[in-house]
């Protein structure tokens, strides 16, 4: 009899839940699986931000995420992390137990990307050239003030300059000559290495360029005549420009290595002259001027400058 009502009681306490309780107790959420991956390389100024990462997963279809769920547990299995670097390429292959509902498992992977001195091919560029250094000469008489009393803009191979001018304030044509000096030749700056790995390469890249480096100036004699009425001067510029030499290291074919900036560089100078006259007309005489037009003398030469210079004063452009 005490079994019967013992029976009774039971049946009693499983009547008193609420079928939704029950429910509840059971729910559980699906399993997770997130890498946590970290990329490393020992090539000179590598940066984690430019590195992509892909990730392949073993188990279910389609995973290629950082992170998958299961439906509700995730079945034991293997993730594939790759990291991609400029054109090197590595991956690592982790593997995980079953990993059951409600759990959220994150799974460690280290990639570590090749970097291999050895698989380079050293070599150069040029950047682009720039002007580093303007100056202009001319006939010493006008640079010392001793010409017009007042500058003058004037054009000369596409330039403008504002210079000290001569007077021809005759009716004669005058005739004169400049001596200048054509410069040939490049010299160098200092090396400046970037890359240790490579500093010999660099090094032997910049040897050969010293060892043509060096400016030599040859002497000219440039003649010249202007008209009446004009006031005129020599135009001698001699233009410094600059060349960057960018030494660059380049993976070889198949060797996986990354791509790398500029290993090293150095800059070459190269020097520039012309020379020509420039005339116009005289402001106190622009009535009788005519461009390179005048008389001679009565012995049939023209009247003779004494304005030669061997070499030249500087003229300060605008």
């Amino acid at each position: 009899m005490k079994k019967f009502f013992s029976l009774i009681a039971l049946v009693g306490v499983f009547a008193a839940c609420e079928p939704e309780n029950l429910q509840t107790a059971f729910n559980v959420n699906d399993a997770t699986a997130t890498v946590n991956e970290t990329v490393l390389c020992a090539a000179p100024d590598f940066d984690p931000s430019a590195v992509t990462v892909t990730y392949g997963w073993s188990v279910g279809t389609g995973f290629s995420t950082k992170s998958i769920k299961g439906n509700p547990s995730i079945p034991a299995g293997t993730v594939t992390v790759t990291a991609n670097y400029k054109g090197a390429t590595a991956s690592t292959t982790v593997s995980f137990p079953q990993i059951f509902a409600g759990m959220d498992a994150v799974l460690t992977a280290t990639v570590i990307l090749p970097y291999n001195a050895g698989g380079y091919v050293v070599d150069f560029e040029y950047g682009d050239t720039e002007v580093a250094d303007v100056e202009v000469y001319g006939l010493q008489a006008a640079a010392h003030g001793h010409g017009y009393g007042v500058a003058q803009e004037v054009e000369f191979e596409g330039e403008k300059f504002k210079v000290w001018m001569m007077e021809n304030a005759t009716e004669f044509i005058l005739e004169d000559s400049y001596t200048w000096y054509s410069p040939y030749g490049f010299e160098l700056d200092d090396l400046e290495v970037l890359n240790d790995d490579f500093a010999f390469e660099s090094e032997y890249i910049y040897d050969l360029f010293d060892f043509y480096s060096g400016i030599d100036f040859e002497e000219e004699s440039y003649d010249f005549s202007v008209g009446a009425w004009s006031l005129y001067e020599v135009i001698n510029p001699v233009i410094t420009y600059v060349t960057p030499i960018i030494v660059t290291a380049t993976p070889e074919e198949g060797s996986n290595n990354p791509e790398i900036g500029p290993v090293a560089s150095f800059n070459v100078y190269d020097l520039y002259a012309a020379c020509g006259v420039v005339e116009m007309a005289h402001p106190d005489h622009a009535a009788h001027y005519v461009p390179h037009s005048g008389h001679y003398t009565h012995d049939g030469h023209a009247l003779h400058g004494d304005n030669n210079n061997a070499g030249g004063g500087i003229i300060t452009a605008e």
